[in-house]
């Protein structure tokens, strides 16, 4: 009766369906042509994929505020926003990270795939930059991008303070988000990024990457009504792609661990009560409502 695709390439078939009476949503998760793995004929094709979710489906839906802006903007097209949601768990002590020779409030997370558009590259300058003794620990792994990795060792060589883990799964990653003294984002592109809503649930205090699809997470009056007081916000930001500023925020949070520990707090709040998966499905099952009266 519905059938839901997503990712805007699916997007090309999402007319096909209706042909046989079924109804089509498409989610679009982001602005995947945006992306530094294509090439200028597969980006072509990820920008015609970003206008067929615009037209051919019954309803589109994006997981950011940003993603409904840009499609009315771009396309004139008025989308859903459902956001995305997270599992909320306690958070949880220090055990089996320890083997990565971690101490409780004495590191920075970074926890990402290890591609261009994430901006490790980014906190790694920023963060050699900084005089702190905390650890930088950067989880993730890159596929498909290995002459990526070998930048990032680069980068980082030297630097004893900076340790990579490769990819890390499950509960030692909400060890991870419940110890961090700052969980960085330096993202260049977005949709709604899950690894810092996941973050935020453990009460971890995020530093992110001042694109919109970051700081509306963080402040949700950005950017009609964005709050006059950084403080007030559920995360702090630097400018993209500046290392320097970078390096001042995480010097400026790590010197002011009351004002972290506060924004996380609230950030766990926040995100318990607006992010989860009894909201996301409800909204989902009011828009197939929707189309079966269609």
């Amino acid at each position: 009766d519905i059938v839901h695709y997503h990712a805007t390439m699916p997007a090309y078939f999402a007319g096909i369906p209706r042909l046989f009476g079924a109804r089509t949503v498409v989610t679009v998760h982001g602005l995947d042509w945006k992306r530094a793995k294509w090439g200028p004929f597969y980006r072509q094709l990820q920008k015609g994929g970003a206008w067929a979710a615009a037209r051919f489906p019954n309803a589109t839906v994006g997981c950011s505020r940003f993603l409904k802006r840009h499609y009315k903007e771009t396309y004139g097209v008025d989308i859903e926003y459902i956001p995305n949601a997270v599992t909320p768990h306690e958070p949880r002590p220090l055990n089996l990270a320890k083997r990565h020779g971690l101490e409780r409030g004495q590191y920075v997370l970074f926890l990402a795939r290890l591609v261009p558009e994430k901006g490790c590259h980014t906190l790694i300058e920023g963060f050699r930059k900084t005089r702190t003794d905390q650890k930088l620990l950067i989880v993730g792994e890159a596929p498909y991008m290995d002459q990526y990795r070998r930048t990032l060792s680069r980068l980082a060589e030297g630097d004893p303070r900076i340790i990579f883990t490769g990819a890390i799964f499950g509960e030692e990653t909400w060890e991870l988000y419940s110890n961090a003294s700052l969980f960085v984002l330096p993202s260049e592109i977005e949709g709604m990024a899950l690894g810092l809503l996941e973050a935020m649930s453990f009460g971890c205090c995020p530093l992110v990457s001042d694109i919109p699809e970051n700081v509306e997470v963080i402040d949700p009056g950005y950017p009609e009504n964005p709050a006059a007081d950084p403080a007030r916000r559920f995360g702090w930001s630097f400018r993209d792609r500046d290392a320097e500023d970078l390096a001042r925020q995480i010097e400026f949070l790590l010197d002011n661990p009351s004002l972290a520990a506060g924004i996380g707090a609230r950030a766990r709040a926040y995100v318990l009560e607006h992010f989860d998966w009894e909201r996301s499905t409800r909204l989902h099952l009011e828009l197939y409502e929707r189309l079966f009266g269609q």
